[in-house]
């Protein structure tokens, strides 16, 4: 009887595409085409400390060389494309449980590909909650928004959706700063500072 009412569903109400509406004849999230243009942000040419792009040969940008990122190492899941900007956009949208686990866990994938230290403790802004709780689960370490017993002498990790600007994900690792973690490391789904 399940299969027969899942069958039905799938004739009225066909899964589709969840950034370009194509219809799927299976239960994936996304056709085989948006899922190829997925590609994990390498960290070369990169700058070491907010992860923007670098037009020369540096370690640093010209800003962070200017006024360095006091709180945390940044860095990023994805550019704002397509793609990614739809998933958080229906994320947002409807909070569907199957694409909160594929967003967090192509940020636990890229936390590996980066080799920063592994984090003892994920932390996020409040309304970031459920997205870092997700990736703290998929991690197996603990998640809090600002338990300074969890953080003090510990590796942090903060983690967001979406950074639109350096200044707010500053301001909060600032706060986190405050309970005194071994190192802070700031990791984001989307960067579209520059999109």
């Amino acid at each position: 009887m399940k299969a027969l009412f899942a069958a039905l569903q799938h004739w009225l109400y066909p899964q589709s595409c969840l950034s370009c509406q194509k219809v799927l004849d299976d239960n994936h999230l996304l056709c085989q085409g948006c899922l190829s243009s997925l590609q994990l942000l390498s960290p070369y040419g990169r700058c070491a400390l907010c992860f923007f792009p670098l037009s020369r040969h540096r370690f640093v940008c010209d800003s962070c060389h200017k006024y360095p990122i006091r709180s945390m190492q940044l860095a990023a899941v994805f550019e704002w494309e397509k793609v990614p900007f739809m998933l958080s956009l229906r994320y947002r949208q409807t909070h569907n449980q199957r694409l909160l686990f594929a967003m967090a866990a192509c940020t636990v994938m890229q936390l590996i590909r980066l080799n920063w230290p592994w984090p003892s403790v994920v932390v996020s802004p409040r309304k970031e909650a459920l997205f870092a709780k997700t990736v703290a689960k998929i991690m197996q370490i603990p998640f809090t928004l600002s338990c300074a017993r969890l953080i003090k002498g510990r590796c942090a990790l903060a983690v967001v959706v979406n950074v639109s600007s350096l200044v707010a994900l500053e301001t909060f690792g600032m706060a986190i700063k405050s309970y005194q973690p071994k190192s802070l490391f700031g990791l984001s789904f989307m960067d579209s500072r520059h999109g």
